[in-house]
């Protein structure tokens, strides 16, 4: 878990020196927790979640919401499929089989 958790922050670190931002990073931070608590609130209705897996959701979540705003940011539009698939993955690693089949039928990744 610390590993993956590991990659994840290096990972988003290496988007930090991206230029072309607009968003000042406070507001941008806290409307992606915003928005990652929102959808977070959203999985655990409609998969169940307990709440191990609604914290390990939120803090991916968070990630992915700020590394696609930062390659937006950035007009590098072209790398956020790849964001999805590693956010996927991650997610997959944190459900079960099931709820993983009802994240990919509801959520589309």
């Amino acid at each position: 878990m610390k590993k993956i958790l590991l990659l994840w922050v290096l990972y988003i670190g290496s988007f930090a020196c991206v230029p072309g931002s607009s968003i000042p990073q406070t507001s941008q931070a806290t409307s992606a927790e915003v928005e990652a608590r929102q959808r977070t609130e959203q999985m655990k209705s409609d998969l169940s979640l307990n709440e191990e897996q609604s914290d390990r959701v939120y803090l991916a979540t968070v990630v992915h919401i700020r590394t696609v705003r930062k390659l937006r940011a950035a007009n590098e539009t072209d790398k956020i499929p790849s964001t999805d698939q590693l956010y996927s993955g991650e997610i997959q690693k944190i459900l079960t089989a099931e709820q993983y089949t009802r994240f990919r039928s509801t959520y589309g990744y």
